[in-house]
């Protein structure tokens, strides 16, 4: 049981097939939140403004997927002895200190505006899912980093994130270097999946 195991979280295509339905269902709801569909700076309605955060959890956790790819394309495991071990020394959804210690493996580079936005997207793991962080400094780190209201509209504005492009960029640079592997692995499954719309 426990090689299954370690064969199931040791795999890259089973990281990046997570990664695909993340960005998938990214995908399909971005077309209905005001920020990610093109309609920032417009007022929002309540239903499209509160997926925003939601969409950007999806496609952050899509990157945590492909970073763990590459973790493993390095020659690295995740599972070990029948346990999850994961990234070494990083902190649980922290995107930025997984990418650096993916970055010391020689597999990518990051530049430093990619760590800015891996920094926000870490916050927006727990923001598309919790109404409060775990502590009150990660609270308050959290808005200050992220978010500010433009007095003249009280709207919402990302500071590093300025289009999906950005996002894509990240994502695009990660798929580069797993697919490879994959069409080795699964030849037929690039065939399959619809990465943008």
């Amino acid at each position: 049981m426990n090689k299954e195991y370690e064969d199931l979280g040791n795999s890259v295509f089973n990281w990046v097939y997570v990664a695909d339905s993340l960005v998938e269902s990214a995908d399909i709801l971005r077309k209905e939140s005001y920020h990610w569909s093109g309609r920032f700076g417009e007022m929002p309605d309540f239903r499209s403004y509160r997926i925003t955060d939601v969409v950007t959890m999806l496609y952050a956790m899509a990157i945590e997927c492909l970073l763990k790819a590459l973790w493993l394309l390095s020659g690295n495991k995740i599972v070990k002895n029948g346990e999850f071990v994961g990234v070494n020394g990083c902190k649980s959804h922290h995107l930025p200190s997984l990418a650096k210690k993916i970055e010391e493996t020689g597999i990518i580079n990051f530049k430093e505006n990619d760590y800015k936005i891996l920094e926000e997207l870490s916050i927006n793991i727990t923001s598309g899912r919790y109404p409060v962080e775990t502590n009150i400094q990660k609270q308050y780190k959290e808005f200050s980093l992220v978010k500010k209201y433009e007095e003249k509209d009280n709207m919402l504005v990302v500071k590093q994130i300025k289009s999906f492009d950005d996002i894509r960029e990240l994502l695009e640079m990660m798929y580069a270097l797993t697919d490879p592997h994959i069409e080795k692995e699964q030849p037929n499954y690039l065939n399959l999946i619809k990465r943008w719309d």
